[in-house]
């Protein structure tokens, strides 16, 4: 259970980051694509050291992509508050 608690709060940041690259980045396509590979890379390398259990594996895949995410949602979040005034 809590596997799935974790993979569903790493969800947020991938979704974040990338509604907001859109309006903030030149090169849309590139940084998504980047952000996606650098993304399944690190989530297939905490896939490989979970246990055995088949939802601890996706849950930690998961929580591998949101790692990934966290960073450029909060640059991308910063910039948005910075463009609006705050």
């Amino acid at each position: 259970m809590f596997q799935l608690f974790v993979a569903v709060i790493a969800l947020v940041p991938i979704g974040w980051s990338h509604y907001l690259i859109a309006a903030h980045t030149r090169y849309e396509i590139v940084t998504r694509g980047l952000l996606i590979l650098v993304g399944l890379g690190f989530g297939a390398i905490c896939m490989r050291y979970a246990p055995d259990s088949t939802l601890a594996r996706w849950g930690l895949f998961v929580a591998g992509m949101g790692a990934v995410h966290a960073p450029a949602a909060i640059v991308l979040t910063i910039k948005q508050l910075k463009r609006r005034g705050y």
